[in-house]
């Protein structure tokens, strides 16, 4: 078994990535399950908690439902993947049961908690060649849907920014330290066909994006909509990176 991990901040298009990726018969991710947080949590001994900085709703669900499949007789990736089995079989609140039995890639989005170093190092000790995915998305435009779909104590536009450039920060720097794939929003939803042939080939598995059963994304941009101060530092990191990882 392979495994794929989507890293970064939350709206920024790793939900539409994953129905993507799940288009695909080899391949199931799961939607934002924590478990890598619980599994990090389970084997160093530490008590099942919130993940710093994130919400508690799918580490609080998929305990509910697996946490009798941790064990500590088995390797975390042991254990991982008879939780993401289960969950990927069973279903969710968030999404409809998948079949399992041709699967060859298997997975979680959470980007926010990937984030973490201690986390991430957790990860890439005990997964070996995972795959990590990150989508990059412009920061007004993140903003707004931030806004509009994230339950979280009000915060400011400029501390919701400083809590995106802080993220995008962290994943260059794990990216410094273990390959990362970064796209930006943009052309996971304008380039779709050729960004999943891209994916599809880095993780090693058959199949066309063009021969797969998707609805396309409608790719929208907000800031004539939005009033925000951008600063130049974050709008200057946002232009460097995008020319950077655009197709």
């Amino acid at each position: 078994m392979k495994y794929l991990f989507c890293i970064g901040n939350k709206r920024s298009g790793t939900s539409f990535l994953v129905r993507l990726l799940n288009s695909h018969p080899f391949v199931g991710i799961t939607h934002e399950s924590d478990v890598l947080w619980l599994l990090y949590c389970f084997y160093n001994n530490r008590p099942f908690s919130r993940a710093p900085g994130d919400g508690i709703r799918g580490a609080k669900y998929t305990l509910e439902m697996t946490e009798h499949l941790f064990d500590r007789t088995q390797k975390p990736r042991e254990s991982f993947e008879s939780v993401q089995l289960f969950l990927l079989e069973n279903g969710s609140p968030w999404s409809e049961p998948q079949d399992t039995s041709q699967l060859r890639v298997i997975g979680d989005k959470k980007p926010v908690q990937m984030t973490d170093k201690a986390l991430f190092s957790f990860t890439t000790q005990n997964f070996s060649a995972a795959t990590f995915i990150h989508i990059i998305r412009d920061p007004v435009d993140w903003l707004v849907s931030y806004h509009n779909l994230v339950e979280t104590p009000v915060q400011s536009n400029s501390e919701l920014l400083e809590f995106w450039i802080k993220n995008e920060r962290r994943v260059e720097s794990l990216a410094q330290l273990y390959p990362v794939l970064s796209f930006t929003y943009e052309d996971v939803c304008t380039r779709t066909n050729k960004l999943m042939n891209i994916v599809f080939q880095s993780i090693g598995i058959e199949g066309e994006s063009d021969e797969l059963k998707f609805t396309p994304a409608s790719f929208k941009t907000y800031p004539a909509k939005h009033e925000t101060a951008i600063t130049p530092e974050i709008q200057d990191y946002w232009l460097r990176r995008k020319s950077q990882l655009s197709l």
